[in-house]
């Protein structure tokens, strides 16, 4: 399957308000500066915007965790598939791999050797509208898919087991969130249902701790 270098570019009227926490004015009654919103991430290749349709801070929010969604799942696939992001496609060519057995121990391996696997998590049905309780936090699973590994590649640098992906599930779902409520918005309005997505889309989960809550809604 070949990925067109050049991503086709599509502009969606806006509402005249962020589509993520419905604002267009700001606590002084100015109009909130409003820029436009990637449907899906741009990160993936996408071109789909939905115009003035994004404030700073729900900007600075989504991108966030997008990036960390980015770095930790899909920048080899990415650079695999030359798929072209804001800054176009990925410079790096060579991927960090960790063959740590009890402590990480990270190595860098040129992406034509690179076990590239995406991993995707298979979730339960969201807690908030299923018998599932609230603040559950594991996962049904993960799909692997295996674009090009093969452990002949590693053995060429004396490497014969790796370890999984760590996977940020937390910013994961709010991936998954914000790309399900600006869909919405982008057809019926900010204001024409009662969204439930955005407080959680915007909330900033601290890495250092436990997190949980994010599965109700995911």
């Amino acid at each position: 399957y070949t990925i067109p270098l050049v991503k086709k570019k599509t502009m969606i009227g806006g509402f005249g308000c962020c589509a993520i926490c419905g604002k267009s004015t700001d606590s002084d009654g100015k109009k909130t500066k409003l820029t436009s919103e990637h449907i899906i991430p741009e990160f993936l290749g996408s071109g789909i915007e939905l115009s003035g349709s994004s404030c700073y801070a729900c900007q600075a929010a989504t991108s966030y965790f997008e990036s960390n969604v980015a770095s930790s799942l899909f920048d080899p696939v990415r650079k695999q598939f030359s798929l072209s992001g804001k800054n176009g496609v990925i410079d790096s060519s060579n991927f960090p791999i960790d063959i740590g057995r009890e402590t990480s121990d990270k190595v860098f391996i040129p992406l034509r050797h690179f076990p590239t696997i995406l991993t995707m998590p298979r979730l339960y049905p969201a807690s908030s509208y299923s018998n599932r309780q609230l603040d559950s936090f594991d996962i049904f699973g993960a799909t692997l898919y295996n674009i090009n590994a093969d452990k002949n590649f590693l053995k060429k640098y004396a490497i014969d087991a790796v370890s999984s992906q760590i996977i940020d599930l937390v910013s994961f779902c709010q991936l998954i969130a914000k790309i399900a409520h600006v869909s919405v918005v982008s057809i019926h309005g900010f204001h024409s249902f009662r969204p439930f997505l955005n407080q959680f889309i915007t909330e900033k989960f601290p890495k250092d701790k436990a997190n949980v809550g994010h599965f109700n809604f995911i």
